[in-house]
């Protein structure tokens, strides 16, 4: 099965209504319109690069933590498009 890519993942970040904003020097920043508390920054990588298990990571933890979707529906997402960086676990959702 082929790998994750960065540009899997800023394709679903936008479908889940993410923007996009270039940061200096080399980063980009993924970030919910009209809610400051929610933002992903990433480095400038190559869309077909694979993404790296901290990266994804961060990302899975953002939205697990703040939204706008759940980290699950995030997953499924991704998970269409490739396998979990290695290293990663699968989500489990916190029990409440």
């Amino acid at each position: 099965m082929k790998k994750m890519t960065y540009g899997n993942l800023e394709s679903v970040l936008l479908s889940l209504g993410f923007d996009k904003r270039p940061i200096e020097p080399n980063g980009v920043l993924y970030f919910v319109p009209n809610d400051k508390n929610i933002w992903i920054p990433m480095p400038v990588r190559s869309s077909n690069d694979p993404i790296r298990p901290h990266h994804y990571v961060a990302a899975r933890l953002t939205i697990d933590g703040l939204g706008p979707v759940d980290a699950a529906v995030f997953e499924r997402e991704m998970k269409a498009h490739g396998e979990l960086p290695d290293g990663v676990m699968p989500y489990f959702p916190s029990v409440k």
